[in-house]
């Protein structure tokens, strides 16, 4: 069955996005046939919330939803038109195959997991580390170098100077 449930809070959001069984997002539609996702921060929130999602190859939904997470359905050839009839078979076959239902769902968690600010603060710490330790060893560079980033609720500061080189974050 398909409800239409109008506006929902996030709360209301991640309570449905738990007890669904498929989020689906056939893009582009006939409104914007134009439009390429860039970000879907909704397949990032259904896969918080184990949600496997079904959608096509289009703009940057195949890195967003992440691998083994649900379907993307490759772009026809030379179209971004939406193929029905794939989409309509993947729906079917997943409300019946429950075994890869749950192993896109497990997978979609654990992806959904990794988008939040403090595995996203720790990979930018890490390649801020690697580059200011590579510019402090260097010794034709005799500079000072410094950044800061506020995530939301982490704060990084990165300096290097006289050769040596400091990380740091914070929550």
């Amino acid at each position: 069955n398909v409800r239409i449930v109008g506006n929902l809070t996030k709360e209301q959001l991640y309570d449905l996005y738990s007890r669904a069984w498929l989020y689906v997002y056939p893009t582009p539609g006939a409104m914007s046939p134009a439009f390429a996702e860039i970000s879907c921060i909704s397949a990032m929130e259904a896969a918080a919330c184990g949600l496997p999602f079904l959608t096509n190859g289009v703009g940057a939904l195949p890195e967003t939803v992440g691998k083994g997470c649900g379907v993307v359905i490759p772009r026809a050839s030379g179209t971004d038109e939406i193929n029905t009839t794939v989409f309509v078979r993947e729906i079917q076959r997943l409300l019946r195959d429950e075994v890869t239902w749950n192993r896109f769902s497990q997978n979609a968690y654990k992806h959904g997991q990794e988008l939040g600010w403090g595995p996203v603060a720790g990979r930018l710490v890490a390649l801020a580390d690697s580059i200011m330790r590579e510019k402090a060893a260097d010794p034709a560079v005799d500079a000072e170098f410094g950044a800061s980033w506020a995530l939301p609720g982490v704060d990084i500061d990165v300096q290097a100077a006289g050769g040596h080189a400091a990380v740091q974050q914070w929550s």
